[in-house]
């Protein structure tokens, strides 16, 4: 049984007209630039990861 908590559905609501208005507003990006974003900010992460174990390890 499945038990929804009192004013989800407005909650609801409320966020797909904020996200209807960004999109009209051109407030998005295409699920290409997303995966870009992300592939970039995986390989900083990666790079700045392996530069701090660098310095622990070889002082």
């Amino acid at each position: 049984m499945f038990v929804k908590e009192h004013g989800y559905d407005e909650f609801v609501a409320e966020k797909i007209k904020e996200a209807r208005e960004d999109i009209s507003a051109g407030k998005y990006i295409t699920l290409e630039q997303a995966k870009t974003r992300m592939r970039k900010t995986i390989q900083k992460t990666s790079k700045d990861l392996n530069s701090s174990l660098n310095q622990v390890v070889n002082g």
